[in-house]
C-alpha cells in the first residue's frame, strides 16, 4: 500500500506539471480529474495500510450509511430511470 501511495504522489506531481504547461481547458480537466482520482486512491490505501499496521476499521450491519454503500441493482436502476 505505501509503495502505491507513493505511485499515486508521482501522478498528482506528474499531472501538476502538465498543469503549469497547458492553458487548454480539455488537458488540464483531464489532468485535474487524475490528480483528483489519486488523491482519493491514496486515501483509500493509507486506510487500508493502517488498518492492517495499527488499527483494525470494521462495519457493523446497522452502520449509518451502509445501506446507500450497498444500493442494489434494482434501486439503483430506478433512480436512474428518474434522471
Amino acid at each position: 500500500m505505501r509503495r502505491w501511495q507513493k505511485i499515486e504522489n508521482a501522478a498528482v506531481a506528474s499531472t501538476a506539471g502538465v498543469l503549469e504547461k497547458t492553458e487548454n481547458p480539455i488537458v488540464r480537466l483531464i489532468m485535474e480529474i487524475i490528480q483528483h482520482d489519486s488523491q482519493r486512491h491514496y486515501r483509500i490505501q493509507d486506510m487500508i495500510a493502517d488498518s492492517l499496521e495499527s488499527r483494525t476499521i470494521t462495519l457493523t450491519p446497522d452502520e449509518p450509511g451502509l445501506d446507500y454503500l450497498l444500493i442494489d441493482d434494482e434501486k439503483h436502476n430506478k433512480v436512474l430511470k428518474t434522471l
